[in-house]
């Protein structure tokens, strides 16, 4: 099964500058979690999430 990558190039904490954020999704017996399996976020200013690609499955 494909695992679900998702950009947020907006994202900020309260108090924090714009860096974005990506949220991995993993399909785990054949159906996806309602929260994400990993966060990674970025630094300031820097629209971390901005272009995605296709990685296919990433806990393979």
């Amino acid at each position: 099964w494909q695992d679900l990558v998702v950009g947020a190039p907006y994202y900020f904490q309260r108090k924090q500058e714009v860096g974005g954020a990506v949220y991995v999704y993993m399909n785990e017996v054949g159906g996806f979690q309602s929260h994400p399996s990993l966060v990674l976020t970025g630094p300031s200013y820097s629209a971390f999430g901005f272009a995605v690609a296709s990685i296919g499955d990433v806990n393979q």
